[in-house]
């Protein structure tokens, strides 16, 4: 089924933060020339509920990704039963597909006891935490990438609410997650923690921590993605009080010579 239509407003609203947003018939195509390597603001946004042909996405997507020397092709669809056909032609292309789980919390998350987390709001440190999520527990490549990563939180999220929570163990933050606020929805983002302290309740607790904050804020709704393949995670969530409310579909693949 489709996601919800206030996570669509919702992501929607931060691509026009984030990035350049160009409307077409069936979407739009969003992009950020200063942020090439980044895929997730470089890509074609299907929001119809009509079918919608690759040729027509790419007439779009195509010179927008090469006038901003974009290398991957990235198309996202926010009502996947209504694309089939277009997602068939991708992956004929090659590209890779995937899913993730749209998941919404109901009620309160149960207490988690014995994790101190904190805000954190040193700039100077957040930069170096930033980095270490993307390169060290999401292993995002390359470099180039976690670099205009790293700017875009500093310069353009954080700017726009984004807060950062975590644990630390020995002084050095080892868990983290996000906390984004626009129009009553609350989105939890950035979720992890070092291999070496997995299996401790360290996420389950930032998790918290962050839907109580959004709660305070006065979010009507506090939602997150998740890979839907990923059953330790999906049951971590669902103990915490979230549920599947609809899943999008992804593809990535390199952007053609023109």
């Amino acid at each position: 089924m489709p996601v919800r239509a206030d996570f669509h407003r919702f992501w929607s609203r931060l691509d026009a933060i984030v990035a350049d947003v160009r409307p077409t018939p069936w979407g739009a195509v969003v992009t950020r020339p200063d942020a090439p390597d980044v895929w997730d603001v470089n890509y074609a946004r299907v929001d119809a509920h009509d079918p919608v042909s690759l040729d027509d996405v790419e007439a779009s997507l195509l010179p927008a990704l090469r006038a901003a020397d974009v290398g991957v092709e990235h198309v996202v669809s926010f009502d996947p039963e209504s694309h089939g056909a277009l997602f068939e032609a991708i992956v004929a292309k090659g590209h890779r597909v995937s899913w993730d789980a749209l998941l919404v919390l109901e009620g309160r998350p149960p207490p988690v006891e014995d994790h101190r987390v904190e805000e954190l709001v040193d700039a100077g440190e957040l930069d170096g935490v930033v980095r270490a999520v993307l390169r060290e527990w999401f292993e995002v490549e390359p470099d180039a990438a976690i670099g205009q990563l790293v700017r875009l939180d500093r310069d353009v999220l954080r700017a726009a609410g984004k807060r950062w929570f975590g644990i630390r163990d020995g002084g050095r933050v080892v868990s983290a997650g996000t906390l984004l606020e626009l129009d009553g929805l609350a989105y939890v983002d950035d979720v992890a923690t070092l291999p070496a302290s997995r299996g401790r309740g360290h996420a389950s607790a930032v998790v918290t921590r962050i839907a109580e904050e959004a709660r305070r804020a006065g979010a009507g709704e506090v939602m997150l993605l998740a890979d839907p393949g990923a059953a330790r995670v999906i049951a971590m969530y669902e103990r915490l009080g979230f549920r599947e409310a609809g899943r999008l579909v992804s593809s990535r693949g390199p952007t053609p010579a023109a």
